[in-house]
């Protein structure tokens, strides 16, 4: 836990960037409200459905250890559904209705690494606080987000390995303590875990080069049959 002299001057040098607090001010129990916006539907629904129980998981194990900054969390979660417009329409709604104390957000492709970072800016204009936990390093630092988590792993794994809670939950914890320990604006911190003990797979993962006939015809019959229930969500949410 830090001290109230360094969480005041985190605070400052955010306000550099941002002109906001930390978190907004409340009585000393009341819970942090922490926003979340991730693709839980749609095409890209097979990267956001961890990180939506990551995000749980997490929050559930921090406040069964004391919390953040002393105070539990309230998790807030909304389902992007893979569709770029309703990030904006949730961060707003975030911060006009809900007034959550901060939130993270968690793109999976380059372009969702620059809209999330574009979003985070917007927050933080409106006095939320942000962290960004993503693999596009040089796309999240340009837009020059006054938080950042990198992952140095392959795109869409920006919560964690797959099918690995303790790397999901580890990874979420250190962006939630990024928010206690970010010294000033635009304040970068790289995790600790590594994709693979050899570098190489920076040069093969998902290079079609390297894949059958089989298997390319596989991942995309399974990317159709995405983009289709993608399909059948936006014409029923439209009806």
């Amino acid at each position: 836990m830090i001290s109230r002299r360094t969480l005041l001057n985190t605070a400052g040098a955010t306000a550099v960037l941002a002109g906001v607090p930390l978190f907004r001010v409340h009585a000393e129990d009341a819970p942090i409200k922490l926003g979340c916006i991730e693709d839980n539907s749609g095409v890209l629904d097979i990267y956001g459905k961890p990180i939506v129980m990551a995000n749980a998981l997490a929050v559930e194990e921090i406040n069964a250890a004391g919390g953040l900054l002393g105070r539990k969390i309230e998790l807030k979660q909304y389902d992007s559904q893979s569709d770029i417009a309703l990030y904006t329409k949730y961060a707003q709604q975030l911060v006009r209705e809900d007034k959550v104390d901060v939130a993270v957000l968690v793109p999976n492709c380059p372009v969702c690494h620059q809209t999330t970072a574009l979003v985070a800016r917007h927050l933080e204009a409106n006095g939320i606080p942000t962290v960004v936990m993503g693999c596009a390093k040089d796309i999240v630092e340009h837009a020059a987000v006054p938080r950042f988590l990198f992952s140095d792993f392959p795109l869409g794994n920006s919560a964690g390995k797959p099918h690995d809670a303790a790397s999901q939950a580890l990874t979420l914890e250190l962006a939630l303590r990024l928010l206690e320990a970010a010294p000033g604006p635009q304040t970068t911190t790289q995790s600790p875990l590594r994709w693979s003990e050899d570098a190489a797979w920076k040069r093969d993962y998902n290079n079609v080069a390297n894949m059958s006939a089989e298997e390319l015809a596989r991942r995309r019959a399974e990317f159709d049959a995405q983009k289709q229930r993608a399909r059948s969500i936006r014409d029923t949410s439209a009806a």
